[in-house]
């Protein structure tokens, strides 16, 4: 079977994010106000996505969901 190009639709999200005051050391990412380009599936509510991102980077804590909109990518499908 030949592989085809498709379209997936998907999440894109910006955070709005502040120093997570529990954190004692330095990183990079805690002297940013936003951080963007994060993607999730459709139907993934706001709370799961914020506790993704905290649990992921425990460096920050989200203030708020800042932009979210619908994106799509091509990608190749067997």
């Amino acid at each position: 079977m030949k592989n085809r190009m498709r379209t997936i639709e998907f999440l894109n999200v910006t955070f709005k994010i502040k120093r997570n005051p529990e954190f004692k050391g330095n990183h990079q990412l805690c002297e940013c106000s936003h951080l963007g380009g994060n993607t999730f599936d459709i139907g993934t509510t706001e709370t799961e996505m914020i506790s993704e991102i905290e649990n992921d980077k425990p460096q920050i804590k989200v203030v708020e969901i800042s932009k979210i909109f619908v994106d799509r990518a091509e990608t190749w499908a067997k």
